[in-house]
């Protein structure tokens, strides 16, 4: 309810301050668009509802009539975005992009600044037709395991995320920002430019930033050691070839489609080509997709895309763009270079704080009218600035997720975090920075592995260490409720929007309210073989280390002591009875695990209980939270300094932990 106050009141304050300079028309309209953004940013509603708002509050308030504002959410670019997405979700359930993201990962040398250019120019190529946040996801576990230096970490991590914003202009479907400018361009009858004049325009800029970026990442780290990229390249399955064939094709139409307007003036309709390979994957033995799987199209980015739209005519129609273009006049008496400089650092800095479609809508309108008067070849480019710019937000996540993603790992800071904005709006992020143990096992535990469990999760947590598993039946489901909802991690192998197992999901939810609720997919996604597999990597390379309490031989739980072996993180199972738990016991026996024979000892090794040995001191208590030093020095000064002398306390990778 105060996100709904609080995007009212914004939204009168801007009006009536508006009033001072513009008419009441105008000022509504800024009004409304205020609130629009306020509750698309604080999510007081869902996105797919405050973005269909415009089609009551535009026709209500008098600034376009009902017919003009639907005609916002059908237009044919939206169709664009539709096809491009079916192949998305092919390559996601194929697994293909899987196989792309460590093919590219093995092209770049084995060094520190190999790696984070590999890091980087996987994130953006992939981010140029798949979704960015997914992306993200996928890679930050390779990221983690590939050094223990902690600076190497923070670096690979930011070129992750960076490199994900930065593809994401590569393609006219990477981002909405990109479509909301081709339905601009539409709308004022321009011809809007080909899938292949996209991407040749906007190469130079990608290949540009992707060189700067990861060497400016890079600087200072030449000495750090670096674990060469793991994993061998996965042989292609038949499904995947054949998906790889039609997307191959259709490479080649689009890229030859560009040469076809160049050369003879004709070309064929792009939105035509994309929707119609979208809707190929869908038919039986061509395609790869059944119509519950056209359930995970993200139909609310459609309502945001028609209200982009909408914002846009209505600003051109009421007159407001040429109004405020008129109060910007002095721009257009710069030279060319000046005005393209100015704009672009203008939207790249208020994109910063709102939400990069609804900048990019606003903008677009206003510097619109300056383009018409320029030649048409600077117009373009000025409101192709426009657009680029609102992508790229380094700084804060508002407009951007991927930072938000990355941050969610020990390796940066709260400072750093504070630094970059970090909003994470999936449960509570600081568990991220406690020091975090996996626990897994099976979904049919015995008595005894259910009671250890139990006792393992609740000793750990008591002592301030996070507990991180898989929200699924038997030890995960056990493990969270040891640990307590509000201080455990849960990593599931679907979308956020859904609850599996459907008998886990009061504490599902309650870990996502409490806790912190992560998954590597979208909103729609359901659970598969191999997304299981994927969502276990990510479960292991949060933790620092892995407990398996119970598992069998070719089971889940034996596949994530596989990563957990990768990645070089010590395991550790309960001590079962012959013929009892074979998979763990096969790890004793091979010395590739260590035991567990009493829970309170090894609990003791993580951490000391608040209400025995630790003095009743809030200095000590803090500590318990494994903070960092910034932190610390920011709360309690010298102090810190004076209790590592004492042995009270140890510092460690910019983390302050009990002696």
């Amino acid at each position: 309810m105060k996100g709904l106050l609080a995007g009212v009141g914004i939204g009168l304050a801007f009006g009536a301050v508006s009033l001072l300079f513009f008419n009441l028309q105008h000022a509504l309209l800024i009004g409304i668009v205020a609130l629009l953004v306020t509750w698309w940013t604080n999510e007081a509603l869902p996105l797919g509802v405050v973005s269909l708002l415009p089609m009551i509050l535009f026709p209500s308030f008098g600034l376009m009539d009902t017919d003009a504002v639907a005609a916002n959410y059908a237009k044919s670019i939206i169709f664009l975005f539709l096809g491009g997405f079916m192949l998305a979700i092919a390559i996601e359930k194929t697994g293909l992009h899987h196989y792309f993201s460590i093919r590219l990962l093995h092209i770049f040398p084995r060094t520190n600044r190999g790696i984070i250019y590999a890091l980087a120019f996987t994130s953006a190529l992939l981010s140029a037709f798949l979704s960015n946040t997914t992306i993200t996801l996928m890679l930050m576990p390779i990221a983690l395991f590939l050094s223990d230096e902690m600076r190497l970490k923070v670096r690979f991590l930011l070129a992750i995320a960076y490199g994900a914003s930065i593809g994401g202009i590569l393609t006219p479907i990477g981002t909405p920002p990109n479509l909301i400018l081709l339905g601009f361009l539409q709308e004022q009858g321009i011809q809007p430019l080909a899938f292949g004049e996209w991407m040749v325009l906007m190469s130079p800029i990608v290949i540009l930033m992707l060189l700067i970026m990861p060497w400016l990442l890079s600087m200072g780290i030449h000495k750090e050691p670096v674990e060469s990229i793991r994993g061998d390249i996965p042989i292609l399955t038949h499904t995947q070839k054949r998906l790889f064939r039609l997307f191959i094709l259709l490479s080649c139409i689009l890229v030859g489609n560009t040469f076809l307007k160049e050369l003879l003036g004709f070309a064929l309709n792009e939105i035509v080509v994309l929707l119609g390979f979208g809707l190929l994957m869908l038919f039986p033995k061509i395609g790869f997709l059944t119509w519950e799987d056209t359930k995970k199209i993200p139909y609310e980015i459609i309502f945001l895309f028609g209200a982009g739209f909408s914002i846009a005519a209505a600003f051109s129609q009421t007159g407001l763009a040429a109004d405020i273009a008129s109060k910007l006049s002095f721009i257009s008496g710069l030279p060319f270079l000046w005005m393209i400089v100015l704009v672009a650092g203008f939207v790249t800095f208020a994109t910063e704080v709102t939400s990069n479609t609804a900048l990019t809508s606003i903008s677009l309108p206003i510097f619109y009218e300056f383009a018409k008067q320029m030649p048409s070849k600077e117009g373009e480019i000025l409101l192709l600035a426009v657009t680029v710019a609102a992508s790229y937000a380094f700084m804060l996540p508002i407009a951007t997720p991927p930072n938000a993603i990355v941050m969610s790992s020990r390796v940066i800071s709260i400072k750093a975090m504070a630094n970059f904005g970090m909003k994470l709006n999936l449960g509570n992020p600081k568990l991220l920075q406690r020091p975090k143990i996996s626990i897994v096992g099976t979904r049919k535990p015995s008595n005894y592995t259910r009671d250890l469990t139990l006792r393992l999760a609740k000793a750990l947590s008591d002592r301030g260490v996070c507990i991180v598993s898989g929200a699924a039946m038997g030890v995960d489901a056990i493990a969270h409720t040891g640990a307590g909802t509000n201080n455990t991690i849960a990593v599931v192998a679907n979308g956020l929007d859904i609850r599996y197992p459907v008998l886990n999901r009061g504490l599902i939810e309650k870990i996502e309210n409490e806790g912190l609720l992560l998954s590597q997919f979208n909103d729609g996604f359901q659970p598969t073989n191999w997304s299981f597999v994927v969502r276990n990597e990510l479960v292991v390379a949060l933790g620092d280390c892995l407990v398996v309490t119970e598992a069998e031989l070719d089971s889940g739980s034996m596949r994530s002591v596989e990563y957990a072996q990768k990645m070089g993180k010590k395991i550790y199972v309960l001590a079962h009875r012959i013929g009892e738990s074979n998979g763990t016991n096969r790890l004793l026996a091979q010395g590739f695990a260590e035991p567990i024979y009493d829970v309170e000892h090894f609990a003791s090794s993580f951490g000391q209980l608040p209400s025995c040995m630790i003095p009743k001191d809030d200095f000590f208590y803090f500590c318990q939270t494994s903070p960092t030093l910034d932190e610390m020095i920011s709360r309690f000064g010298e102090r810190v300094y004076e209790a590592e002398l004492e042995g009270s306390v140890t510092i460690q990778g910019g983390i302050v932990r009990l002696g």
